[in-house]
C-alpha cells in the first residue's frame, strides 16, 4: 500500500523539515531536481532530446529550473520559460534563476508546443488554491497540445492537491514525480488521470507526526484473491458491514454488498433504511439487513464486522451525515478497517 497525504499537510511537513531540522529549502529542491534528472536520463532522454522547463514563481518553478540546469550541465539541449512574475518569485526560485543564468541556461521567449520532445511542468505546486485563468490558462492549453512527453513536478499544475479536482484547467501529464509522500490529489477525482504515471521520490522530507493521520491507498500488488479452502465456512471468511442506501436509493447498497460477496467474503450485513429491506432481500437473499437507527445497534453491528463500508447511496441530508460520522467514530474506537465510498466521501 502507498501512504497518501493531503497536499496542504505535505506543505506543512516541508516547513517542519526546514524549521525543526534546519534543512535548507534549497537543499530539498536540489535533492528533488537531482532525483528527477537522474530518472529522466536513465529512462527517457537521448542525446538529441529537446527539453523545455516551464516555471512559475513559487518553489515548483524553482524545482523545474533546477532540473533544467542539471540536465543542461549534463549536456542536454535544455531551455526554460519563466511564466510567473519574477518580482514575486520565492527566495529559493530567485536563487535558482541566478544559478541558471550564471551557467547561461537559455531562456525561451515563449512556449512552443512543437519544438520540444519533453516539457517539464513547474508552474504550480501543491499550494494552488484558486482557479487558473489568463496567461497561465493559455500556457497550460499550449503545453497540453504538445506532441512531446509532459513531465509534472509534485502534481500537475491546476490539479487541487487535496481533492484531485481541476482548478478550471490543468496540465495532463504523462509522468508526475512527487516528493515525500503521494498526494491525495494524485489518486482522487481527475487527479489520478491527469497525473499519468506517478513516481515517488524520497528527498529527505520528515513527517510531522503531530499533523499526520495514516491514509493508505490500495495498489494492484496488494490484492491477493486466494482460492477458497474446501474445509472452511462462511463464519471465518470475513464479515463486512455495508452502511448504505437511503429511501430513494438501494442500488448502491446492493452492488457494494454483492461485490463483497463475489470477492469471497463470508457474511455481509447491510445497515440501511426500512424501505430498502424488501428489495434488498429480493435482490440479495444471502445478505442480512438491519434498519434500526439506534446507537447501541450501531455499536453491535460494528463489533460484529471486521470491515465496514460506509456511504454508497446513503444520501447527503443531515441524517446521512450524522450516520456517517457515528459509524466512523465507532469504527475508529473498535479499530476496524473502514472504507468510505460514494456519499460517504461527499
Amino acid at each position: 500500500m502507498d501512504e497518501i497525504i493531503l497536499g496542504s499537510l505535505m506543505k506543512q511537513c516541508d516547513e517542519y523539515t526546514i524549521t525543526n531540522h534546519k534543512m535548507p529549502a534549497l537543499v530539498l529542491m536540489e535533492r528533488a531536481a537531482i532525483a528527477v534528472a537522474k530518472d529522466l536520463r536513465a529512462n527517457l532522454l537521448t542525446k538529441d532530446t529537446k527539453i523545455l522547463a516551464v516555471c512559475g514563481s513559487g518553489n515548483n518553478g524553482g524545482d523545474a529550473l533546477a532540473v533544467a540546469r542539471i540536465l543542461f550541465l549534463w549536456g542536454y539541449d535544455v531551455e526554460y520559460f519563466f511564466c510567473g512574475n519574477k518580482e514575486h518569485a520565492s527566495s529559493e526560485t530567485v536563487s535558482q534563476l541566478e544559478i541558471a543564468n550564471s551557467f547561461k541556461l537559455r531562456e525561451a521567449d515563449h512556449v512552443n508546443n512543437s519544438k520540444y520532445d519533453i516539457i517539464i511542468d513547474g508552474i504550480f505546486g501543491v499550494g494552488l488554491n484558486r482557479n487558473i485563468e489568463g496567461n497561465y490558462e493559455k500556457y497550460i492549453n499550449i503545453i497540453n497540445s504538445s506532441k512531446g512527453k509532459i513531465i509534472s513536478l509534485d502534481i500537475p499544475s491546476g490539479i487541487n492537491s487535496n481533492t484531485g479536482e481541476i482548478m478550471n484547467v490543468a496540465i495532463k501529464a504523462d509522468i508526475t514525480y512527487t516528493f515525500g509522500l503521494k498526494k491525495m490529489g494524485c489518486v482522487l477525482s481527475y487527479g489520478k488521470e491527469y497525473c499519468g504515471k506517478v513516481i515517488l521520490k524520497d528527498i529527505g522530507i520528515v513527517k510531522d507526526e503531530n499533523i499526520l493521520e495514516e491514509n493508505l491507498c490500495l495498489e494492484d500488488e496488494d490484492i491477493n484473491l486466494s482460492p477458497i479452502s474446501q474445509i472452511t465456512n462462511k463464519g471465518n471468511k470475513g464479515k463486512v458491514l455495508v452502511v448504505a442506501g437511503c429511501e430513494t436509493m438501494c442500488g448502491a447498497a446492493f452492488f457494494a454488498s454483492k461485490a463483497a460477496l463475489k470477492a469471497g467474503v463470508g457474511m455481509v450485513k447491510i445497515q440501511t433504511t426500512k424501505s430498502n429491506q424488501l428489495p434488498l432481500f429480493s435482490l440479495l437473499p444471502e445478505a442480512m439487513i438491519s434498519y434500526e437507527d439506534d446507537i447501541e445497534k450501531y455499536r453491535e453491528l460494528v463489533n460484529w464486522a471486521k470491515y465496514i463500508i460506509i456511504g454508497p447511496g446513503i444520501g447527503l441530508d443531515t441524517n446521512a451525515k450524522s450516520k456517517v460520522q457515528e459509524f466512523l467514530r465507532l469504527g475508529k474506537e473498535a479499530n476496524k478497517i473502514v472504507i468510505l465510498d460514494g456519499d460517504g466521501l461527499n
